[in-house]
């Protein structure tokens, strides 16, 4: 119960820590949806968790603690008709690591107007990133790993494409069940389009998650290069029904805040998961108000 109170403790001092920054701009704003609806439930509190093949994107330290091959698969319609696809695998290699690698696609149709607003033809607006992986253990308690990645955008008949890089901790405290996560994200070399260049979001993401039994407790802090802050809480719990037929049933829910970022996701998330043996469906939720909601399903398969 005392670590219970730490964990609870700690995730407050990370709330009141977030809200201390000013306003800014950047671009690159698709890299800042999430992927995995496990952690999309969970309201993107994954930094520290990351034991699944979406570590690609939330942490690659925590793809060092895959111990079989993971293939997850995922598409959605996003607000205003926007379409979102991801395709995740990773490789364990032994004693020498994990090797992962991710492609996301987001796109949406759109009609060209004049100046007069007459409708002229159809044309699509899309963004791909394109990632490889890999992490390792430094030793039994501390993981690090590294996202290389390119991502190409296009808007109409301007595109442009650039490279970058993420950088990530996982350590297991002394404290049992007691993990910490640290990413530096989107180290990168910009997006230049005809008339201007746009930085990605730089994001230094901390997390703090603690497991009692069958629940998870988890805390993301998002703190990007333009000022915006980002306060990610969640919590799953995991039944276990039918230990032969290794059957998991998991209920989620989480909440994100943002300052200074009206495009970041806020507001409340839920989901649940169903795994049977070596196979899982995750099911996330995220009501945007008067734009709509978002309902995401992912299938990931082991082997």
């Amino acid at each position: 119960m005392n670590k219970l109170l730490f964990i609870l403790c700690f995730q407050l001092l990370l709330t009141n820590s977030c809200f201390a920054a000013g306003l800014g701009v950047t671009g690159g704003e698709f890299l800042r949806l999430g992927v995995g609806e496990r952690a999309i439930g969970m309201g993107g509190a994954f930094c520290s968790i990351a034991n699944n093949v979406s570590s690609t994107y939330w942490n690659p330290a925590g793809l060092a603690q895959l111990s079989s091959r993971e293939l997850s698969m995922m598409s959605f319609d996003y607000l205003m008709d926007i379409s979102n696809e991801n395709y995740s695998y990773a490789n364990p290699l032994g004693n020498s690591g994990v090797l992962g690698f991710q492609i996301s696609l987001l796109g949406m149709r759109d009609m060209s107007r004049d100046e007069y607003g007459t409708m002229g033809s159809f044309f699509k607006n899309e963004e791909r990133i394109v990632s490889l992986s890999y992490a390792s253990w430094i030793n039994p308690n501390l993981s690090m790993g590294i996202n290389l990645k390119t991502i190409y955008t296009k808007l109409d008949t301007d595109e442009t494409s650039g490279f970058g890089m993420d950088i990530g901790t996982l350590y297991k405290t002394p404290v049992e069940n007691l993990n910490l996560g640290v990413v530096i994200q989107n180290i990168e070399t910009g997006l230049k389009y005809t008339d201007k260049k746009e930085s990605m979001p730089l994001n230094l993401k901390t997390g703090i998650s603690y497991t009692l039994n069958n629940v998870i407790l988890a805390t993301d802090v998002d703190a990007f290069i333009d000022n915006s802050i980002n306060l990610h809480t969640g919590g799953e719990y995991t039944y276990k029904p039918m230990q032969r037929w290794n059957l998991q049933l998991s209920a989620r829910l989480g909440y994100s805040a943002s300052m200074g970022n009206i495009n970041a996701i806020s507001g409340l998330s839920s989901g649940f998961g169903l795994k049977i043996n070596k196979f899982n469906i995750d099911y996330a939720f995220v009501p945007h108000g008067d734009l709509g909601d978002t309902k995401r399903i992912s299938f990931t398969a082991r082997f």
